[in-house]
């Protein structure tokens, strides 16, 4: 601009010589763990949905490791061996979301509680690894079991939520899903007095599925 001096600009070695200064700074800043995570945060969610084999229970079980406390570190992995089996063999499959070969969440579904006298087919212990909320892990998850589902001939998802487990709660309902009748509210409450919900008010809900030509 007219009446200010001019600013000469920076000799090219100036430049030269900070460039590894500048590449250094940056890989410094991303060995910076709160830095890391918003890095993580903002990417959008990618990998793929399949059911968990027995040979995935020590995956499976890194998935489950922060629900159990340092001392107790050891049961990890036969927790998730009898998970995967007695889903198995209670008809159902648990299904898992990876991401570069990592199990990021997962949760079980299908006709669970049979045994408990409570037909059709239920969402039980949705659970993302802490280091990966926020990205939509559980919302993928989710929309691949309804989509699976369908296939399959379901008609209709249900799912049991402890009524204080708000984002589990704005999750299911983001989703789709809708409060179940209260006759099944008041059943699963009589059946499990508060076992899945600590004691907690139990909230029901239910999603209709479309109608598929796929096999029942």
């Amino acid at each position: 601009m007219k009446g200010q001096p001019r600013v000469p600009p920076l000799p090219f070695h100036y430049v030269r010589l900070r460039l590894p200064f500048r590449m250094d700074l940056r890989r410094h800043l991303l060995a910076w763990a709160p830095l890391r995570s918003l890095v993580r945060l903002s990417r959008p969610m990618r990998g793929r949905c399949r059911v968990a084999t027995l040979a995935d229970a020590p995956a499976v079980g890194e998935l489950m490791r922060p629900l159990f406390p340092a001392a107790a570190r050891s049961e990890v992995l036969p927790a998730a061996e009898r998970l995967l089996s007695e889903t198995a063999r209670g008809g159902g499959a648990y299904q898992i979301l990876e991401e570069e070969g990592r199990i990021v969440a997962g949760c079980q579904v299908g006709p669970l509680l049979q045994s408990a006298g409570l037909d059709g087919c239920w969402i039980l212990g949705l659970w993302t690894h802490p280091a990966h909320r926020g990205r939509g892990a559980g919302e993928r998850l989710i929309r691949e079991v309804l989509r699976a589902a369908a296939e399959r001939g379901e008609t209709r998802l249900y799912c049991h939520i402890a009524g204080d487990n708000q984002p589990s709660l704005a999750l299911f309902r983001k989703v789709g899903f809708q409060p179940a009748p209260p006759e099944l509210t008041a059943r699963v409450e009589e059946r499990f007095h508060g076992a899945f919900t600590q004691g907690c008010e139990v909230k029901v809900f239910e999603y209709a599925l479309p109608l598929h030509s796929g096999p029942r």
